[in-house]
């Protein structure tokens, strides 16, 4: 049972403003028309379509058509993210899903005479076409993956039986799943997703906190079977695509999309895994202590360790908090920055149907639009400041690229975002030297950003990792199988200092990344790039951010090494991540201290 509003009662200043990107749907629908009339004379230039010269000639106009597919299905899919719900909203997703899937069929034939370009045209393609070099070297890179054109076609017609599953899982999620009523000192209190992933998870009241857990757990479990049925049919069939295309494995095929090796993937699960660890540990112990606990389950971990000094947060105090933050970025920046707080950007409302988490989308030559659930906690406050880093990064994106060159790699797409959110922390301890205070920030920072990154999406990541060796191994995995995975992921991080208490096993059903491919290891690389960066920021002033813009402006042009290195931060070795690791025990050594200072 849950008592949040619906859609339709909730205030109009907390929803975005959709109408950014089509005054209604009428102007969206038009749209469409307008796309089929391209499409048809695009396809007309199909008889050029023989030799380099013309293809590199016809692909500004392909560019256009997939920027336009880009905007109609981002208004489709915004619309149905603030309410799962809605029937007419889930139609109107379903109906651009088919057309989508629809367009890109037709747009086969063009892709099947680039992939059927040979490597000295291809060779050819990157010299005179040195806008999109990246793009032909892509090319060049999938040629030996590419299929015939009949099956790529085929492939691109069951793009909408493929998505199935994540879709499934949302909808299950958003719509199906309801949580009952539990009870704590006497009293009902009402649940659902949002509210205890956003509210009672923080709880500071032991009691609320591990009732609401374990009533959340049983709920979620009832589902348990539906959501290992999807997840199951997503990795199976990245399996499947794997070897039809000839891949030695799927994690061959998952991370040749990033441009990232297999030594830089399993680095970063594997030196955490071992190295944070410990150091989480002891901060779990830290909390045990503060809080007089007699043990520190899996459902205290997220508690603040001082949640009298944690204060509520307003709207407007949260938009001082973020804009001061950032004004190191410069003047550009702020002022996109304070357009997004100003001009409804964001949607923070809290409502029925809802989807959880937070998101930003960016389409083609348009603002972004950035999804939260508001609760006035500060945890909010670096929800928003990380959708924002997002929010810029394609800002700068769509000013000085073409829709080929929009897209960087996965690995380094977290690092806008998390050098934001370790930005405000900084911005936040220069503000008093008071003991508490400094705790206050440095447990915030921790238990939010480097927590959230570090640790919930490493062990997803890790958790994922067993998952992908079997599917490899050609298992397939049901809802047990599953649980018994998430619990050996959990137990091996943290040992016995936490107690996994019923319902730990159940968290892989908590978060949609898993139906992402390899994307949960990318939040903690991001943030290795986002620290070392937010550090050189804060030190070093204008020459480090405008080596930053020159990377947030590359968007997808070059390979996540080499943009990393325009921001002056080589990420080819273990160094940046192991001194990311340092500076955490760094952290966790003060809160010690501090804390033993003021008892």
């Amino acid at each position: 049972m849950t008592n949040l509003p619906l859609r339709s009662e909730v205030p109009v200043n907390d929803k975005w403003d959709l109408t950014l990107l089509y005054s209604d749907e009428n102007a969206y629908r038009q749209d469409i028309d307008a796309l089929t009339v391209l499409i048809k004379k695009f396809l007309s230039t199909r008889p050029e379509w023989t030799d380099y010269h013309n293809i590199i000639h016809n692909i500004p106009e392909y560019e256009n058509i997939l920027s336009k597919m880009y905007k109609i299905s981002s208004y489709a899919q915004l619309n149905l993210s603030t309410d799962y719900t809605d029937e007419k909203l889930q139609n109107l997703a379903d109906e651009c899903n088919l057309l989508m899937a629809h367009a890109y069929t037709e747009l086969a034939a063009f892709d099947a005479s680039i992939n059927n370009l040979s490597v000295d045209d291809l060779q050819a393609c990157i010299k005179e076409d040195g806008k999109r070099a990246f793009f032909w070297r892509k090319v060049l890179e999938n040629k030996s993956h590419t299929l015939e054109p009949a099956v790529e076609k085929a492939l691109t017609a069951l793009q909408p039986a493929l998505d199935f599953p994540y879709n499934l899982y949302s909808l299950v999620k958003q719509t199906d799943l309801n949580f009952h009523c539990f009870t704590t000192g006497g009293q009902k209190l009402p649940l659902d997703f949002v509210t205890f992933e956003n509210k009672y998870q923080y709880d500071p009241d032991t009691e609320c906190r591990r009732a609401a857990f374990a009533a959340f757990s049983e709920d979620l479990r009832q589902v348990g079977n539906t959501f290992a049925s999807a997840y199951n049919a997503r990795v199976q069939n990245e399996k499947i695509i794997a070897d039809l295309r000839h891949y030695n494995s799927i994690f061959d095929y998952l991370l040749q999309k990033q441009q990232v090796t297999a030594e830089m993937y399993h680095r970063q699960i594997d030196i955490i895994m071992r190295d944070l660890a410990p150091i989480m540990r002891r901060y779990a112990k830290l909390l045990k202590r503060v809080h007089g606990w007699d043990k520190i389950t899996y459902a205290d971990l997220h508690v603040p360790l001082d949640p009298s000094f944690t204060p509520s947060v307003t709207r407007e105090e949260a938009n001082k908090y973020v804009e001061s933050a950032l004004k190191i970025m410069g003047e550009d920046y702020s002022k996109v920055v304070h357009k997004a707080l100003t001009e409804r950007w964001v949607d923070f409302a809290c409502n029925r149907g809802k989807s959880t988490g937070g998101f930003c989308a960016t389409p083609i030559n348009c603002n972004s639009f950035i999804l939260l659930s508001w609760n006035k906690q500060l945890s909010d406050v670096f929800t928003l400041a990380h959708e924002l880093g997002h929010a810029l990064h394609f800002h700068y994106v769509n000013e000085n690229q073409t829709y080929l060159g929009f897209e960087p790699s996965a690995y380094l797409i977290e690092a806008p975002s998390t050098c934001n959110e370790v930005l405000f922390s900084f911005s936040l301890l220069s503000e008093s030297n008071n003991l508490r205070f400094r705790r206050w920030v440095l447990s915030t920072m921790l238990s939010n950003t480097y927590y959230h990154n570090f640790v919930t999406h490493l062990l997803e990541a890790a958790f994922q990792r067993k998952v992908y060796l079997a599917v490899d191994r050609g298992e397939n995995l049901g809802f047990n199988a599953l649980c018994q995975l998430m619990k050996d992921t959990l137990t091996e991080f943290w040992g016995d200092t936490v107690e996994l208490t019923l319902g730990a096993e159940l968290t892989w059903m908590r978060q949609p990344h898993y139906y992402m491919g390899l994307y949960s290891y990318t939040y903690s690389a991001g943030l290795t790039l986002g620290t070392i960066i937010a550090k050189r920021i804060y030190t070093e002033g204008k020459a480090a951010v405008d080596d930053w813009k020159t990377m947030l402006k590359a968007g997808g042009t070059l390979p996540p090494l080499e943009l990393a290195r325009l921001a002056k931060v080589d990420l080819s070795t273990a160094q940046p991540l192991e001194e990311v690791i340092n500076y955490l025990s760094d952290i966790v050594d003060e809160l010690e201290s501090l804390t033993a200072e003021m008892e």
